[in-house]
């Protein structure tokens, strides 16, 4: 089993997170989530020894230079929640990073969905709409 949280603090739960093995830390940056990182804080990360904790960027539909500048080179993972089509997740895996796919379930029927993404994603989330 691997263990993901989400919503961190880069400057405040990033070292628990390490010190408990967790495998996948996920910063958000979307403006509009209350768990929005600060674009500043993304070279906080540097300073932390991850050891075996893996770093995910939690965006929504982000374009190729939001990518370039601010993703790669700083995390292992994007983790993509928007509309992204299977198109637009091959693009961004082939920038260089690993790709997590969420998918929103909200009825039983929308579990087939990683059908459209299990070639192309690194890994596939399912993800509540509530």
């Amino acid at each position: 089993m691997k263990i993901k949280i989400c919503g961190l603090n880069p400057t405040r739960d990033v070292q628990t997170c390490i010190n408990s093995n967790v495998h996948f830390l996920g910063f958000v940056f979307y403006n509009k989530s209350p768990r929005n990182t600060d674009l500043k804080e993304i070279g906080v990360l540097k300073k932390y020894n991850p050891k075996l904790s893996l770093y995910v960027s939690v965006c929504v539909d982000p374009t190729d230079a939001f990518i370039q500048k601010n993703i790669l080179g700083n995390f292992d993972y994007i983790q993509l929640h928007g509309s992204e089509t299977s198109k637009r997740v091959k693009e961004i895996r082939n920038m260089g990073i690993k790709v997590i796919k969420a998918i929103k379930v909200k009825e039983q029927k929308d579990v087939a969905i990683y059908k459209n993404y299990e070639d192309i994603a690194d890994l596939i989330l399912f993800d509540s709409t509530s």
